[in-house]
């Protein structure tokens, strides 16, 4: 049986996983390309900034130093983005 409890908790796991980046944010994008021996990778590229906002979960991104491994620009679902912060 289902307590106020659990309901709240189901609530606040929902909020935490829908992550919605804004422009302007900066993020990492996952290296989905390198999935093999990952062990010794880095698995995430960047950081970018997220030029714009689409439909459907999905950011255009622009990376911050161009001379990194990955692509200048690209188009990138929310998933295979990571919240960034300037103490990593």
């Amino acid at each position: 049986m289902k307590t106020k409890d659990d309901v709240i908790l189901a609530q606040i796991l929902r909020e935490e996983m829908q992550t919605v980046f804004n422009e302007g944010r900066e993020e990492l994008r996952l290296n989905a390309r390198d999935s093999i021996g990952r062990k010794v990778k880095r698995r995430f590229l960047g950081p970018y900034i997220v030029q714009k906002v689409l439909p459907n979960d999905r950011y255009e991104v622009r990376k911050l130093d161009e001379g990194e491994e990955g692509p200048c620009r690209t188009t990138t679902a929310g998933d295979m983005l990571k919240d960034w912060s300037h103490s990593h």
